[in-house]
């Protein structure tokens, strides 16, 4: 028996071992889903949001540009009454390769959700060696990132959250490199990381909030030079990546924003409209026909300040659900198991905010202001969707590995 652990502790010590060990359990855990869609006669096909992705990416092949399958005047009248693709370009952009090589939806869908979640796996080893985390909890929380049944379950369907979520945590991973150079200025490392943070933004609106941590950490610079510099070379370059598509969006919507979203009319009835898309599309829908595509003037129960605030107390404890609230991952298995490996992330999130571990450091402080305006985004938006905290879970997921890490370290010193 002391054989056998010494064989595993020296197994698990090698670095290498991590990533295959990772890679050979994913392949597993994937094959078994699609054998168990095939069991119960759930064939794995583009549907949903993933045909107008699908469609703008063939599109994109054919030299046709970025036009869609869905007109905007049923959900974005705003835009007009046409077929111009309004949402952020760059997870067609990405699909664009795997539909030129696979010519079967089912290949499209699963190896891109593979090769994101591989990636994220790779990103996560390399984020908790740097953190210095103990090898059985680097082990402990790549085993959860395998199996959380919401990152595997929307891995079936042609949906950028498995994407989201590694834009995200790649972010995450380039802004502690990033922090560590801010005080030398190494002109590299923020042109990278300027990029990168620009090409988000692009795959993700919300990701904009990061301009916030990065504002707050380069105002933190002593040097007035260096701070200077930060600030010109890193919002040039950002701007620089959001520019064209910012133009393309005002010669086909005259509307000069790289998102669409941040023009539609706010008020209290586009925010009922709002939640009521996020409730019952089908009747959003029927209610939009009804009114010419326009949006209806709700009487004053429907968008009292009591009812809206309510709503957005409820969407706000979105981000700390056990399991996703509706959609493909919301069968009684998935909830349970996505319940169990859930909780380490809402626990890493409340230890982020109330643990003196992430007191002190610039890179905690960063995350937690990245992760309040990411939450206030969303309410002030179009409201919390059940699968936007997904994103969030690896980042509490080494939260939780960090405190845990460091009450240990702290018992053995």
């Amino acid at each position: 028996m002391s054989s056998l652990i010494k064989k595993i502790n020296i197994f698990i010590s090698e670095k290498n071992n991590h990533i295959l060990l990772s890679f050979f359990l994913l392949t597993v855990i994937k094959i078994v889903i699609v054998v168990v869609y095939g069991i119960f006669n759930k064939p794995i096909e583009i549907n949903g949001d993933g045909l107008e992705y699908i469609y703008v990416a063939q599109s994109l092949l054919n030299g046709d540009g970025f036009i869609s399958n869905e007109n905007n005047i049923y959900e974005r009248p705003y835009l007009g009454n046409n077929n111009y693709f309004s949402d952020s370009p760059v997870y067609t952009l990405v699909i664009v390769p795997f539909l030129y090589i696979f010519d079967n939806d089912a290949l499209i869908i699963l190896i891109s959700n593979f090769l994101f979640h591989a990636l994220l796996i790779i990103l996560f080893f390399k984020m908790c060696n740097i953190l210095k985390i103990h090898k059985y909890f680097i082990m402990t929380g790549i085993l959860a990132l395998i199996l959380n049944s919401s990152l595997n379950f929307y891995g079936i369907f042609l949906i950028p959250t498995v994407f989201r979520t590694l834009t995200l945590f790649f972010l995450f991973y380039l802004s502690f490199i990033w922090l560590n150079s801010l005080d030398n200025l190494e002109y590299r490392k923020t042109i990278i990381f300027s990029f990168i943070v620009g090409g988000s933004i692009l795959s993700r609106e919300p990701y904009i909030v990061i301009l916030i941590p990065i504002l707050v950490s380069i105002f933190s610079i002593k040097d007035v030079n260096k701070k200077v510099q930060h600030l010109f070379m890193g919002f040039f370059i950002v701007s620089l990546v959001l520019l064209p598509w910012s133009y393309r969006n005002y010669h086909t919507f005259g509307i000069f924003n790289f998102s669409t979203n941040f023009s539609r009319p706010f008020n209290a009835n586009t925010i009922v409209m709002d939640n009521l898309r996020l409730e019952d599309n089908k009747k959003f829908r029927e209610l939009r026909q009804i009114h010419n595509n326009q949006t209806p003037e709700f009487d004053k129960s429907e968008k009292g300040i009591i009812k809206i605030s309510r709503h957005y107390l409820f969407k706000f404890f979105e981000f700390f659900r056990l399991y996703p609230s509706g959609g493909p991952a919301s069968s009684i298995i998935n909830n349970f198991i996505s319940s169990v490996f859930n909780i380490p992330y809402i626990l890493g999130v409340v230890l982020l905010f109330t643990s003196r571990v992430f007191m002190k450091n610039r890179f905690w402080v960063f995350w937690k202001i990245f992760i309040v305006f990411y939450i206030i985004f969303h309410l002030i938006g179009a409201g919390a969707h059940a699968r936007y905290f997904i994103p969030l879970v690896p980042l509490g997921y080494i939260f939780t590995m960090v405190f845990i890490n460091s009450k240990l370290s702290f018992r053995a010193e």
